[in-house]
């Protein structure tokens, strides 16, 4: 494909709509470099040079559904909305992904509470979805298993009083979702009951249930225990900050002691300087006296008497300045020393600052390893709760039964391992960069998240874990690209090319829009690091955000 620079020229001197729109088509096809956001410009510019419904409808269409794809997977959901809308009004029937993407779109909005109270707009986008398409209805059953969290969460900090609760009810029924645990927490939120319902403990259990349960509940109580680890360490910390804080203030007191001192001194210096200028005027004066005093002898025993005198009060006065340039010189010495004193205590202050602003990194770092420690708590125990609830069903059944029977009912909630799968959120034409120096071999981490149950084929995970290599290997990633679904980065150098004045290349790609999403793998002291226990973490974050708005 040609340079991005001459392509982006050619659309920029395009005079009529059809051969922007062959420079989209062109790219569309092409799919390399930044193919998203030479798509968007080639359309924007065929519209605005006249394309639309009426000059030709197949183009138009084409267009406009290649744009709304791309503003949605950027998370720009009122423009992907508006050209929706635009498909909406003129196609008759409307492919599932444009319902999956209206449904998703309004969930994922701050116009969700709205969507709330009036559930029937958005309930039509899910029921408009393909019943045969068992992907489609997965994703329905999903997208409105986020739409109750979404509800849910927000109960906390708004008024949740106009919710629609007994449409948002009678879907959840009509989907098969009002036992799910999510909807349990949506009645909580909502005051409909007081507190979930405790599962009452089976008195025997499946293997496989009481296998997945036993899995679960290690994982819970590894996970409880490294966050009492992570809260320990930030207790030290903070009495470690708590220590340099009351160090630097004793530092700051010994300075302005310091400073009080060396302003004595410098004043009594001043004074000093003035009675040695006042005796040296007087010494001038009584020698002048002098010479007038011998011109005017003759021979006066009186005149001779007087100058004698004056020649005593001059040796005195000269007694007097040597005395006053001694006590100057030793002024100026215990000045210099204080001067050298406060320069020291200023650099122990300056290195007590960067400790305790070290300290305060490293306290933020372990509070957001914690916070991924709960999400995780979270999801474990939902799907130890899940399984639970799979096996209490299971169980109902074969007492109610003379031979056990398989229950539709145990299907019908989906758990996260259910949703949480390569297909489910990662496009075929998407992979997921993993950047960052890292001593561990690129198989063992393709193993580790396969153990995980993530199968990736080989060409939707991309490696770079040569240190050295990462400031090249950075400059090369473009916003708009559309080539990753996502990002998970560890070490990497401060310098970098084309970073264009951030302090990092990380910084960059979580600042500028356009790039993919972005997670960190770090370790469980909260430094930045690609290894087979920080992988997983990562790759299990990005795969709830990416399914969140796939």
């Amino acid at each position: 494909m040609p340079e991005v620079r001459i392509i982006q020229q050619d659309i920029e001197t395009s005079t009529n709509w059809g051969d922007a729109y062959c420079i989209g088509q062109y790219v569309y096809e092409q799919a390399s470099g930044e193919a998203d956001k030479l798509i968007m410009d080639a359309y924007e510019k065929a519209f605005g040079l006249g394309l639309n419904i009426r000059v030709n409808r197949e183009f138009f269409l084409a267009a406009t559904q290649q744009i709304a794809r791309i503003y949605f997977r950027f998370q720009k959901y009122d423009e992907a909305i508006n050209k929706l809308m635009v498909l909406d009004s003129n196609v008759d029937d409307l492919p599932d992904w444009v319902n999956l993407y209206y449904a998703s779109a309004y969930i994922h909005t701050e116009n969700i509470l709205y969507w709330a109270e009036v559930p029937n707009m958005l309930f039509k986008r899910i029921d408009d979805i393909d019943e045969n398409n068992p992907e489609s209805v997965k994703r329905r059953k999903y997208l409105f298993l986020e739409f109750l969290n979404r509800i849910s969460e927000l109960s906390e900090t708004k008024d949740v009083s106009a919710v629609d609760k007994d449409a948002i009810l009678a879907k959840a029924v009509e989907l098969g979702l009002i036992d799910s645990r999510e909807c349990l927490n949506f009645k909580v939120a909502l005051g409909i009951i007081s507190t979930i319902p405790e599962l009452s403990e089976p008195e025997s259990r499946s293997e496989a249930g009481e296998k997945a349960s036993s899995v679960y509940e290690h994982m819970a109580v590894e996970l409880n225990k490294r966050l009492s680890e992570l809260q320990t360490i930030i207790d030290k910390q903070t009495i470690t900050i708590a220590k340099d804080k009351k160090l630097l203030a004793d530092q700051k007191k010994l300075i302005v002691s310091l400073q009080e001192e060396k302003k004595n001194l410098e004043n009594n210096a001043n004074r000093l300087i003035g009675e040695l200028k006042n005796a040296k005027e007087l010494e001038y004066a009584i020698q002048a006296k002098c010479k007038t005093l011998e011109s005017q002898l003759s021979g006066s025993e009186s005149a001779r008497k007087q100058m004698e005198d004056n020649t005593t009060v001059i040796g005195e006065l000269k007694a007097d300045v040597e005395d006053l340039k001694t006590a100057l010189t030793v002024s100026r010495r215990t000045n210099d020393k204080l001067q050298i004193e406060i320069a020291q205590h200023q650099e122990i202050i300056s290195g007590l600052k960067d400790e305790v602003l070290q300290s305060k990194e490293e306290v933020q770092g372990l509070n957001a390893i914690i916070e991924s420690q709960k999400i995780q708590i979270e999801i474990a125990e939902a799907a130890v709760k899940a399984v639970e609830e799979k096996v209490a069903t299971t169980e109902l059944l074969q007492d109610n039964n003379d031979t056990p029977k398989r229950s539709s009912v145990t299907s019908v909630a989906p758990t996260l391992l259910d949703i949480l799968t390569v297909d489910n959120f990662l496009s075929r034409r998407k992979k997921i960069l993993i950047i960052g120096g890292s001593e561990t071999k690129e198989n063992h981490l393709r193993g580790k998240l396969k153990s995980m149950g993530f199968n990736f084929t080989k060409d939707q995970l991309e490696f770079e874990l040569e240190y050295d290599n990462v400031k090249d290997y950075a400059s090369r990633i473009r916003p708009w690209s559309g080539k990753y679904a996502g990002i998970i980065v560890g070490p990497c150098p401060h310098k970098a090319k084309d970073i264009d004045g951030y302090s990092s290349f990380i910084e960059q790609i979580k600042s500028e829009e356009g790039y993919p999403h972005v997670e960190e793998a770090r370790d469980k002291c909260g430094t930045l690091k690609i290894s087979n226990e920080s992988i997983g973490d990562a790759m299990m974050k990005m795969a709830v955000y990416l399914q969140s708005i796939a």
